[in-house]
């Protein structure tokens, strides 16, 4: 329950239902709260991340990915990281288990090198180990891979993509065309120091779609160049 929600009580009905019965009369919706709070005084306090990419803390940086995060001690047991969004849940990163097993990945990335014209896969390959560097050195570009149906350009993408999750594949990448512009700028957001690749940028429907797509890619493509997404007022026309 949100602080700012929390006094108010009107919320013990639609987490509880109907396990919690507060009595009926004057006050005791607040007598409720006093007795939750009472009694709360020991609870535990436990900080959940809800993005990817770099924080420091406690004079140490640590890179966030779903459900753990990583230093240079390793991996990090004691982190709660949480992506609400299902498409954002691939940001999974492993540890290697030993030095053949890293020397191992490192040969699988370089070997991406020549599946394809160095012109394509170059500027590819080094987006990808650009983009955990975000937090040191501001990344306002983006890439996009043109060319006809079925020449390889969503594979391609997702080998890059695939360096911060193996679940990612041709078949399923954090970001599609047909999402709003709101939902991408999120996701954007979230992910956090690490490649987000937006597939299936197809505006060969009506006039209107076009335009809408269009539309959608520019206001990305801006808020990257930009690093900053478009500013929104709260009902009070206070900075949101």
């Amino acid at each position: 329950v949100p602080s700012d929600k929390f006094s108010f009580m009107n919320w013990v009905i639609e987490q509880w239902g109907v396990r919690a019965n507060v009595t009926a009369g004057f006050g005791k919706k607040d007598a409720l709260r006093q007795a939750i709070q009472e009694y709360s005084q020991k609870a535990d306090l436990k900080r959940t991340y809800c993005h990817t990419g770099w924080v420091h803390k406690d004079g140490e940086w640590i890179y966030l990915f779903s459900g753990g995060a990583v230093s240079k001690a390793g991996v990090l047991e004691n982190f709660d990281v949480t992506l609400n969004d299902s498409k954002l849940r691939g940001y999974q990163l492993k540890a290697a288990q030993d030095q053949d097993d890293l020397v191992r990945a490192i040969r699988a990335s370089l070997s991406l090198l020549s599946i394809a014209d160095p012109r394509i896969v170059f500027p590819v390959f080094a987006a990808t180990y650009c983009a955990p560097l975000g937090e040191f050195h501001p990344i306002d570009f983006s890439l996009a891979l043109y060319g006809i149906t079925g020449r390889g350009k969503t594979q391609m993408a997702a080998l890059s993509q695939a360096h911060f999750g193996a679940q990612f594949h041709g078949k399923y990448l954090p970001g599609n065309w047909s999402s709003t512009a709101n939902a991408l700028e999120k996701q954007a957001f979230l992910a956090k120091d690490a490649v987000f690749t937006i597939d299936d940028f197809a505006p060969q429907q009506t006039q209107a779609d076009a335009a809408r797509l269009n539309q959608t890619a520019e206001r990305i493509f801006r808020s990257q160049g930009n690093r900053s997404g478009r500013g929104r007022l709260d009902s009070e026309m206070n900075s949101r």
